[in-house]
């Protein structure tokens, strides 16, 4: 591992303008006095700190999203704002058709818990932490496998309400043999998990590069997506292709009708997403 002298792995002070503030050279050498643990933030008398509090870099990030990115902050706030909207009207029974009371409970849960996924992964996309936000994002999925299962099968609903388990994998596999579920969501998990899972090196090299160079380890790394607005959009855009796929597979079950508002707010929002995004998120070279 190369040391870069004393100041080896530590982070240089941002510069306005710098759209680099946010990458640091990793050296093998201890953490930073006062990293990691309790108190860490009052320096000793006389010392500089090395790295920032953590609150104005948070603060210069998500100020950098919503000055470069209108656009998709706009359209994620509009897709949030259609699942809230799903979520007051699922106890509408006279606007939605449900196969079974047990469905319709198990579903709202379950639209619930895709909600705050989505809110928690929109909060991490703004601050650049991509590779998290992709766990967050195949929980989401496997909820939602469970949510369209649950009201294609009530039985499983009852059970599943009463105390029984039901594995996300199953589900999504039952839904895809009945031509109810696109492979595409899967396909989509399988993605998420190769681009952040800690198994493998490739895991990382979202936000951290790796490189034996000349008999040496390198080591690069951003702070968050600070300074990299092409790194915040990237999150954004994957954020809003996961939204806007859960929609649609919701919209299949043909809970909503057709001619309801939600479904043609819905049809407007995903239509503008795929018109931003394309037909699919990058795959990985």
């Amino acid at each position: 591992m190369q040391h870069d002298g004393a100041d080896a792995g530590r982070r240089a002070a941002p510069r306005n303008g710098d759209s680099d503030a946010g990458e640091a050279r990793g050296s093998g050498a201890p953490p930073a006095a006062g990293m990691g643990r309790p108190g860490a933030g009052a320096a000793a008398p006389g010392a500089s700190r090395t790295y920032e509090p953590v609150e104005p870099r948070e603060r210069r990030v998500v100020d950098l999203a919503r000055s470069a990115l209108p656009t998709e902050i706009a359209l994620a706030e509009d897709l949030l704002a259609s699942y809230l909207d799903l979520l007051g009207a699922v106890d509408e029974e006279y606007r939605l058709v449900w196969p079974a009371e047990e469905a319709r409970v198990a579903f709202e849960a379950c639209l619930l818990r895709m909600y705050d996924d989505l809110l928690a992964t929109y909060y991490l996309a703004l601050r650049g932490l991509y590779l998290q936000a992709t766990r967050v994002w195949q929980d989401y999925l496997e909820t939602l496998w469970l949510g369209l299962y649950f009201v294609r099968q009530p039985r499983a609903a009852d059970r599943w309400l009463r105390g029984g388990r039901h594995e996300p994998a199953r589900a999504r596999k039952a839904l895809e043999e009945q031509g109810q579920l696109a492979p595409l969501s899967g396909e989509l998990y399988t993605l998420l998990g190769q681009r952040s899972h800690p198994r493998a090196k490739q895991g990382f090299e979202r936000a951290l590069i790796i490189a034996h160079e000349r008999g040496e380890w390198q080591v690069r790394f951003f702070v968050g997506g600070e300074g990299n607005a092409a790194w915040l959009r990237r999150a954004l855009l994957d954020w809003l292709y996961l939204a806007a796929h859960g929609l649609e597979e919701i919209a299949r079950l043909g809970v909503v009708p057709a001619e309801a508002r939600w479904s043609e707010r819905r049809a407007a929002l995903v239509d503008a997403v795929q018109r931003l995004v394309g037909a699919a998120p990058a795959g990985d070279e």
